[in-house]
């Protein structure tokens, strides 16, 4: 064959498919599910359930928009179900779409022999493949912590968390990252008692200041009982509930004690049984992969792509990479630019972000300006009910570039990739004032905040 892919998740099976696409022969090994966490264990299970949440949420208020109806209840058997279809659907299209575009794909475990020889274990036994090129793409799995193993009893992961089916009453959280606040925010609107203990200083610490904050203003809002700068010490199932031992920030140590304990400490590259120093690839001492931005392994021939590489874990970024992998083994010469990718976080508010933060660009060297705008202030937003967020700009002080975009409300996920052409081509604020804005949308505001960071916005004070 040509090309042989390693992993069939958002990486995985769409270098295949693109390479097929191109004539290439292409094999495609997964020893799972075809579609990868992403599909089957993470970013859409998730969002299933995180929607289901919302429109409970939303329920309660419906007098507030004048519609009478029954207290609304929470069947989460019919949740599981749902969420469970939307997996298998996608999943078959994944599988349908492969062998449309020509590629074979072998269920098994795959470990290198040497440089372009591997072998499969399959159910049916060990079966050897030749292949010119490679794409590793195996993905990653939830992390541990040294003193706290998930056994998926009650003390859980993420996706021993999407396998429950039932509700427990209550919840400890262990992680205030994108995937810890999912969940917590999901659980909670379902009526589970939610407690977040977080090591560091506020949630989702990688996102922009502004929009930490609105994260833990918006899960207080939802009865979350969230803990910062926090260590966990341990964890011991008592027969009536897991026992979280922690220390606060001052010293004082305290105790939790919940239905099921979630470990949301991140997730670490799955590239165990590859063998992969057989074929003379490099790894770094956290067991990644490392490639340069044309995902290049160190071994010529030989790409990796997504979580196993230790870059930006998200479905997307690996699906991009999958195609930058596929057009350099034809010659392409193209790289990643971690400058455009978005960051989504599908609580509610949504909440999505694009470049720079205030502070990177600052560190970054950049003098900044910045300019908001509420949601509160929003005529979209208001229809929609969603007066948690808003729109932060954030420019080049000199000449006007925009260097990020931060973005809090309702559907906003739709909105932050468009701006990839607007940092990738280092258009500036005022270039971004000439674009006219449909009337009513939330994606005003994004204007709006352009032109307070020159004190120009028109309906702001």
């Amino acid at each position: 064959m040509d090309i042989l892919v390693i992993g069939g998740g958002p990486g995985g099976y769409v270098a295949a498919i693109a390479a097929a696409k191109r004539g290439a022969k292409v094999t495609l090994v997964e020893k799972d599910m075809l579609g990868g966490t992403c599909l089957n264990r993470g970013c859409i299970p998730t969002k299933a359930i995180l929607h289901s949440a919302k429109l409970f949420h939303e329920a309660k208020s419906f007098a507030e928009l004048g519609i009478v109806t029954s207290e609304p209840q929470v069947d989460y058997a019919a949740v599981v179900r749902r969420k469970e279809g939307i997996v298998k659907q996608l999943r078959g299209g994944v599988e349908f779409l492969l062998g449309k575009a020509g590629a074979e794909v072998i269920k098994g475990g795959a470990r290198f022999l040497s440089r372009d020889k591997v072998a499969v274990k399959t159910a049916e036994g060990e079966i050897g493949l030749e292949a010119k090129n490679v794409i590793i793409a195996t993905g990653s799995v939830p992390c541990n912590l040294p003193f706290l193993e998930a056994d998926g009893k009650n003390i859980i992961n993420s996706d021993h968390a999407l396998a429950l089916c039932e509700l427990p009453k209550s919840m400890v959280v262990i992680g205030g990252g994108v995937i810890g606040c999912e969940f917590a925010q999901a659980f909670a609107r379902l009526g589970v008692t939610v407690t977040i203990l977080e090591a560091l200083g506020s949630l989702v610490a990688t996102m922009d200041g502004d929009l930490s904050a609105l994260m833990t203003r918006v899960l207080k809002k939802d009865g979350v009982d969230i803990h910062l700068s926090c260590r966990v010490q341990g964890a011991q199932d008592t027969g009536a509930g897991v026992c979280v031992t922690y220390t606060e920030s001052d010293g004082t140590q305290k105790s939790v004690t919940a239905d099921k304990v979630l470990v949301a400490a991140g997730r670490r590259a799955v590239a165990d049984g590859l063998d992969a120093h057989e074929a003379g690839v490099a790894m770094d001492e956290r067991g990644n992969i490392p490639v340069d931005g044309g995902c290049r392994t160190n071994v010529s021939g030989i790409y990796a792509i997504g979580d196993v590489t230790g870059g930006i874990q998200l479905a997307h970024v690996a699906s991009h990479q999958a195609e930058i992998a596929v057009g350099n083994l034809f010659g392409d010469k193209l790289e990643m630019d971690e400058r455009i990718v978005p960051y989504c976080i599908y609580t509610s508010p949504e909440m999505a972000a694009m470049g720079y933060t205030e502070q990177k660009a600052s560190e970054a060297g950049y003098t900044v300006k910045t300019g908001m705008f509420a949601a509160s202030a929003n005529g979209r937003s208001m229809i929609e009910g969603m007066r948690d967020g808003f729109s932060k700009a954030v420019l080049d002080a000199g000449d006007g570039t925009v260097l990020g975009i931060h973005l809090a409300g309702p559907n906003v996920t739709e909105m932050v990739s468009p701006f990839a052409g607007v940092i990738k081509f280092e258009a500036t604020g005022e270039d971004v004032a000439q674009m006219i804005f449909a009337h009513p949308t939330v994606s005003e505001f994004i204007r709006e905040s352009i032109l307070d960071a020159d004190k120009k916005a028109i309906h702001k004070v």
